[in-house]
């Protein structure tokens, strides 16, 4: 009797095991669905290679081209929500191509970037911590995300009135204000899902 014990306590502990790895594999499954649904179908079809593009055209999203700390998340997702789901491209070419792509095929909608180019990186301004300093970015990509948020400045707390010399501020709760008047609240889980 106490073998057989033995035995049922070891295929239960193997049966455990089975079901961990099998939950595992199933909440993997879901992120990654709910991940492309993030996408419009023009930035899918794009990430997916269905629109013919030469091999190589395509570098896949945005979302993955950047790695923020937690407590700068949401700054992050304020700061690039409008072009969380688009898709970078290696060059000009492979934009023009991807643009032709879509409006030939079903006129879906996409943003794209450009990996190359030549963008001129702003400068920091003195007493502020610039979005692009406290994320990390690829080298080869460090030129397209001063280009999207090089003119971000984190602050702990939104001043009454915007600073001189500064374009625009987030905080790290997601409320960005800008120098032209605009301002946007983000609050993650309120809008469409956030590829990142």
């Amino acid at each position: 009797f106490r073998n057989e014990v033995e035995e049922l306590r070891a295929n239960f502990g193997k049966m455990q095991a089975e079901a961990a790895a099998k939950e595992a594999e199933l909440n993997y499954l879901n992120d990654a669905q709910d991940a492309a649904a993030a996408f419009s179908a023009g930035a899918q079809a794009l990430l997916e290679g269905r629109l013919g593009l030469p091999e190589g055209s395509v570098l896949g999203s945005l979302a993955d081209r950047f790695d923020a700390p937690a407590e700068y998340r949401t700054a992050l997702e304020a700061s690039l929500r409008s072009w969380l789901d688009a898709v970078v491209v290696k060059d000009a070419a492979a934009a023009s191509a991807a643009v032709e792509a879509l409006v030939k095929g079903d006129a879906v909608s996409a943003r794209i970037i450009c990996l190359e180019g030549t963008r001129a990186a702003v400068p920091a301004k003195e007493g502020f911590t610039r979005l692009i300093d406290v994320v990390k970015v690829d080298d080869a990509f460090r030129s397209a995300a001063e280009a999207l948020i090089g003119d971000v400045c984190v602050v702990d707390a939104m001043p009454d009135a915007m600073p001189e010399g500064v374009a625009v501020l987030v905080t790290k709760d997601g409320v960005i204000r800008r120098a032209d008047g605009t301002c946007e609240v983000w609050q993650p889980g309120t809008a469409a899902a956030s590829p990142l």
